[in-house]
């Protein structure tokens, strides 16, 4: 097998939490390119499901990152009364 690393980029263009999740983007995976003997398939598959972690996390941080923008955005909603009230006193 070829010493090449997995690797994987996600650029997104939308994420959207109206209903549910919404990730889009560009996604770009580059995979080692194993000899065609007989354990092609097994080193494709290892490649494969790294991409597929990698990819996963990638996600899961974009995910996070989007819930706690929503909680901080949702704090300052709710103070903006309140400080409004105290800055015409």
């Amino acid at each position: 097998m070829h010493t090449q690393e997995v690797q994987v980029s996600f650029q997104a263009s939308e994420i959207n939490t109206q209903q549910g999740l919404v990730l889009r983007g560009f996604v770009e995976v580059h995979v080692p390119w194993p000899p065609q003997d007989e354990r092609f398939v097994e080193h494709m598959e290892r490649s494969v499901d790294q991409a597929g972690q990698m990819l996963k996390r990638d996600w899961m941080r974009l995910a996070l990152e989007q819930a706690d923008g929503e909680v901080v955005l949702e704090r300052l909603r709710r103070e903006e009364p309140n400080n409004a009230a105290e800055n015409e006193r």
